[in-house]
């Protein structure tokens, strides 16, 4: 009742109620943990054993090494996990004298054997932590814990892939539970870890998929992006860059990386940052060119997708790189649209409608490539997801165009699909339509065909709907142009009282 009566605080009481069904669970399985170990049981028993042996003074880091691997190897259960926790199990990185002493230190002055303990006990905190949101919270808790997971990751250390794994592998983990990624966003500084991971994904293997999955997890908490805000340009977006330029050994990580991206461009003041940055353009710009070459390939098809996608969000207003750059994007998106995939149509046709209003070399340049045409077929096509792009780029290649306004009522089917699309419940759909006829109404013979249609109704009846002012402004530019054009649709509108119907609407349009 309380969420219903004040939503602001709707969060804290949700975070709030989390605590205690925390509290609640782990209660629970604390007392289960107990009686399991009460009641003698093998595995339970075991682990106390072992973890006792782990306190041990004085021993080589290999043997702390292979008692945190035996312990791994039994953190299979809850119960056993649990066992771990209240054992003392978690703090081991603050209480153990070797084991401590070297989570402090830098990873270049540690020997082999002082590493591989440390990727042991990393392995061991994942296992510890895996379906149990109170080791993660604890574990997190513990003061500069997670920047000294975020050390080991970001050391240069020759040889030591599997410690940087560890690490993924552990971040991984708890960034999957809510409690843990809001722990990791509140505790790190977002901006150094995203640099790192960006560094990680262009390794090969499970580690580089892992590092995407932690920035997917942590972006869906909203104090994610206010993290980034300070540090996007001089850090985060450098990184990116390279990872884009370089490209990472598995390709599979480059579609979910800038996807994340994308994500992080629909905070405003981010995506402002991505807008003002020439280099973000270029190497997005350079992706899409080079895998346009060879789109039928389903790889390169995703990575297309994927960055249509970002430049689509950062083409939304339009900025002075948005202008530099639009000559080079329209040569793929022209591609793109021969190919006829669907979806990568669909995202290029976006795209245009985001730069050529903008323009007038990029409309003149894709009219001449023919695109007007391809656009009136995507419009009697199958594809109904194409309608709303295609109608966009077709309005703003008639508005400049007269080739374009000549291809789009050449054949009577055309000049009738348009008129159709006039009854379109979108009114995107509805105003572009209305915006594109009356373009067209300065094509010889266009406002003679269409007097044998109902248009000057059709279009009185949408010029009266007061909750869509664009669609009724465009309907009476529309009208005006065809009472302009032919004095028999002039007559049509008295008949049907429209000059009153228009007057009366028209002055409740804002100028």
């Amino acid at each position: 009742m309380a969420i219903k009566v004040d939503p602001k605080k709707e969060a804290i009481i949700k975070e709030y109620i989390a605590e205690v069904e925390l509290a609640r669970t782990s209660e629970q399985q604390e007392q289960d943990a107990r009686e399991l170990f009460e009641a003698g049981n093998q595995e339970v028993k075991t682990l106390s054993d072992v973890m006792e042996k782990l306190h041990k003074s004085d021993q080589l880091p290999l043997y702390y090494c292979g008692g945190l691997r035996v312990i791994t190897a039994l953190l299979t259960s809850t119960s056993e996990r649990t066992l771990f926790r209240t054992n003392g199990g978690l703090n081991i990185v603050n209480s153990h004298s070797t084991i401590s002493r070297c989570m402090a230190a830098s990873p270049r002055s540690l020997s082999r054997d002082e590493l591989e303990m440390c990727c042991a006990l990393f392995e061991t905190y994942t296992a510890a932590c895996t379906n149990n949101e109170e080791n993660q919270k604890q574990l997190l808790d513990m003061p500069q814990f997670p920047e000294k997971v975020v050390k080991f990751l970001e050391s240069k250390l020759k040889n030591k892939r599997s410690l940087k794994e560890a690490c993924v592998n552990f971040l991984h983990t708890v960034s999957q539970s809510t409690i843990g990624s809001a722990k990791l966003v509140t505790s790190l500084d977002m901006a150094k870890l995203l640099t790192t991971l960006f560094d990680v994904m262009k390794k090969r293997g499970v580690i580089a998929v892992n590092a995407v999955g932690i920035l997917n997890n942590l972006a869906l908490d909203k104090r994610f992006k206010v993290q980034l805000r300070d540090k996007f340009e001089e850090s985060v977006l450098p990184a990116f860059e390279n990872l884009m330029r370089e490209g990472p050994d598995n390709l599979a990580v480059l579609p979910l990386c800038i996807s994340t991206v994308t994500n992080l461009s629909g905070d405003t003041c981010l995506r402002r940052k991505l807008c003002d940055r020439k280099d973000s353009w270029a190497v997005c710009t350079s992706v899409l060119a080079n895998h346009t070459v060879s789109w039928q390939q389903k790889m390169s098809e995703d990575i297309l997708y994927a960055v249509l996608g970002l430049l689509l969000n950062i083409t939304l207003e339009p900025s002075a790189n948005s202008r530099e750059f639009t000559k080079k994007l329209i040569n793929p998106c022209y591609t793109l649209l021969k190919s006829a995939t669907p979806n990568l149509c669909e995202r290029s046709l976006g795209l245009l409608s985001h730069l050529l209003p903008h323009s007038p070399e990029g409309v003149q340049d894709v009219c001449f490539k023919g695109v007007p045409k391809m656009l009136c077929e995507f419009l009697k096509g199958e594809d109904s997801t194409l309608i709303k792009p295609a109608i966009k780029v077709l309005t703003v290649c008639t508005k400049v165009d007269q080739g374009a306004r000549k291809v789009a009522v050449m054949e009577e089917n055309d000049l009738a699909f348009l008129l159709g699309l006039l009854k379109s419940q979108d009114e995107v759909i509805v105003g572009n339509a209305a915006l594109c006829l009356g373009h067209c109404t300065q094509v010889h013979g266009v406002c003679d065909r269409l007097t044998s249609t109902n248009i000057i109704m059709d279009l009185l009846v949408l010029a009266r709907d007061g909750k869509r002012p664009a669609v009724q402004e465009n309907c009476a530019i529309l009208i005006a142009k065809l009472a302009q054009g032919d004095s028999r649709h002039l007559e049509r509108l008295r008949e049907l009282h429209g000059i009153e119907i228009l007057h009366s609407c028209l002055k409740n349009i804002k100028p």
